[in-house]
């Protein structure tokens, strides 16, 4: 159960990045990945196979999560997958297929965890409260996160970076903000501040169960989901120092959820999939200005050519 979770988490990312429609996510003739079902135990099992359509791509991946929600333990989380993961990942893909109704199920389905008092010791301390599943690292296990933002006085070479707009979309008093868009060393987060690389890194945590719960409902509509939607906003502004919102209308509620998403999840590889799949990244970043095409990314030339020829190029590159 927990590999072919992990089958459906990596496929969920491959197709994100490499499939789909400009458009977005889960409409007719979005392109997919090649999918391999059987083990690769001779070099004929390991040739070349053609890509699958976006759907069926999308159908191997609810059937893992499908498989690892009956099997997995109930309240595992953390380091080891358990049903709470696979109820999380089955909303994600949900939310970015606008299956609303299956995303606040499956979103309502991830038993209920009490939030870190501080969203920097989240980072500071390890597997905290509201941790789903996190991959742990130490000085021997590193991962390289830290050492591509810190400038190299702090051990790193400063190869990313937080936009200017990041830093302005948090409010006044937003105590995310410093952490999101550290002054010091200046242009870092304080989510990945070990350049011995031992920072982990966290897959799901609760927040991001609680927004996708959040915008699903609103997107579904009606006086009762709208109320149950503002009150998972609020507690997640709340820990933020912030006020809470008002409803006001359907379509304000949704905006002030996916500004929400973008200053909590920042810097944890959620960005560029809800501008796909809220058809906003050609709007958003500048350089993809009339060049919808980019929004799937290339496939690169090594699996072209290993292909045969079953492989082809994305359209437009």
């Amino acid at each position: 159960a927990e590999a072919r979770l992990l089958r459906a988490f990596h496929y969920m990312n491959l197709l994100g990045y490499w499939g789909g429609t400009p458009e977005g996510y889960g409409y007719p003739g979005g392109l997919g990945v090649p999918v391999r079902l059987t083990p690769t135990n001779s070099p004929a099992d390991g040739a070349p196979i053609a890509r699958s359509s976006e759907q069926e791509v999308i159908a191997v991946i609810n059937a893992d999560i499908e498989f690892a929600i009956a099997n997995l333990p109930a309240a595992r989380r953390g380091q080891y997958l358990g049903q709470p993961a696979a109820n999380a990942l089955k909303a994600r893909l949900a939310l970015r297929n606008r299956d609303y109704a299956t995303a606040a199920a499956a979103a309502a389905a991830v038993p209920v965890l009490t939030l870190s008092p501080s969203y920097e010791a989240i980072y500071i301390s390890k597997n905290t409260s509201e941790s789903i599943w996190e991959m742990n690292f130490d000085p021997t296990d590193t991962n390289q996160l830290a050492f591509f933002y810190l400038p190299s006085a702090n051990g790193g070479r400063t190869e990313v970076a937080f936009t200017t707009s990041l830093e302005q979309a948090h409010e006044a008093g937003d105590t995310r903000r410093p952490v999101n868009a550290a002054a010091a060393p200046a242009g870092t987060t304080r989510k990945y501040t070990r350049p011995v690389g031992d920072d982990n890194v966290v897959l799901i945590r609760y927040p991001e169960v609680m927004l996708t719960r959040a915008e699903a409902l609103a997107r579904i509509g009606g006086a009762a989901n709208l109320t149950t939607a503002l009150g998972l906003l609020n507690q997640v502004r709340s820990r933020a120092g912030l006020a809470a919102k008002a409803v006001t209308t359907q379509q304000a509620l949704i905006d002030d959820i996916l500004r929400e998403r973008r200053v909590e999840l920042a810097h944890e590889g959620f960005r560029w999939f809800d501008l796909r799949r809220t058809g906003l990244a050609l709007t958003t970043v500048p350089s993809l200005a009339n060049q919808g095409f980019r929004l799937l990314w290339p496939i690169p030339q090594r699996e072209l050519l290993n292909s045969n020829g079953l492989v082809t190029q994305n359209p437009g590159y």
